[in-house]
This record gives C-alpha cells, structure tokens and sequence, in this order.
C-alpha cells in the first residue's frame, strides 16, 4: 500500500539499477567491477573494492528491513511516507543505508550500531531495535 493525493493504493517495488548490477556482479565476485546505467542514463563503472562495499550494505539493509517487518513494522509510514517524524519510521527508514562510502547516522541517542564489514552484527542491531521499539 502506498499513500497517494487519492488516497491509499496498491503499489509495486522496484529495484533501481545500481542494486540489480550490484547482485549480478556478485555473481562473479565483482570480478570486473560492476557496470549500470545511472539516473542521467549514462553508463558508470565502479570497482570492485567499492561495489563489494556496497553490496554488503545492500545485504546489511534488506535483512534488517525484513527482520523488523517480521516483527510487525510497516515497511514505510502509512500516514505520512516523505515525512521523517523520529517515532513515525518504518522499516526501510530504520535499515542502515550508505550515502557518500558511509553509513546514515539517524542521530538515535539510542546507540544502534552500524553494520560491521562482516555482518556478523546484524542480528545485535535487530534486537536493539527490537528493544528500542517495544516489538
């Protein structure tokens, strides 16, 4: 469901380019990179080092979404999706997400940590929104 100026729809999502180059290449390893067409539609390169990165961040955010919408957070705010109020996050506000190499600080004095370049804390992050929530 989505929020439009109708009213509540149904609505569809969609991978943008970037992330469905970034599970091909890891098909291979990333073994040449990996290459897509950005939003200009141009067609970009990025290292393998970066699109590792990336990746990972990319697993780190969808397996964090998933978690806490299994325990009953909506993917996105139903009332209000483009306005981002501390206690109205859903579940892809809350996922970790990379902006410039780094991961989003969402300032929460609440000491969420951030994915650690093995992933092997991915679960303790779960649970401290868990925790936080009151899920």
């Amino acid at each position: 469901m989505i929020r439009t100026k109708r009213g509540f729809e149904v609505g569809r999502f969609e991978r943008d380019s970037y992330d469905v180059a970034l599970w091909k290449g890891a098909e291979n390893g990333f073994e040449r990179g990996v290459y897509y067409i950005d939003d200009l539609g141009d067609k970009a390169t990025i290292p393998k080092d970066r699109a590792t990165k990336d990746f990972n961040a990319l697993i780190a955010h969808e397996y964090i979404e998933l978690k806490l919408m299994e325990k009953g957070v909506s993917f996105r705010s139903m009332g209000k999706p483009d306005l981002y109020e501390p206690y109205d996050f859903g579940a892809h506000d809350l996922a970790p997400r990379l902006r410039d190499g780094g991961y989003v600080d969402l300032k929460l004095k609440s000491g969420v940590p951030i994915p650690n370049p093995t992933l092997s804390n991915l679960d303790q992050i779960v649970n401290t929104y868990i925790k936080l929530l009151n899920l």
